[in-house]
């Protein structure tokens, strides 16, 4: 997250997501529905500008 290659961590149920498969897709598909409920918030050009800068700056090196 703090290189800003992922959104978001999705908890694993106690003892993996194999052990509780059910319980893994509950929490995979409310973080989905989540993420896809703000992005449609998000005017077409808008977000595709946010998505070409988010991947043209991965690997790139900033100093703070």
């Amino acid at each position: 997250m703090r290189l800003q290659l992922i959104d978001e961590v999705i908890t694993e149920p106690p003892g993996g997501a194999h052990a509780d498969p059910d319980a893994t897709a509950q929490s995979l598909g409310e973080a989905l529905r989540r993420h896809l409920r703000e992005l449609r918030r998000i005017k077409t050009d808008k977000l595709l500008k946010r998505r070409e800068e988010k991947y043209l700056s991965m690997g790139a090196l900033t100093e703070k």
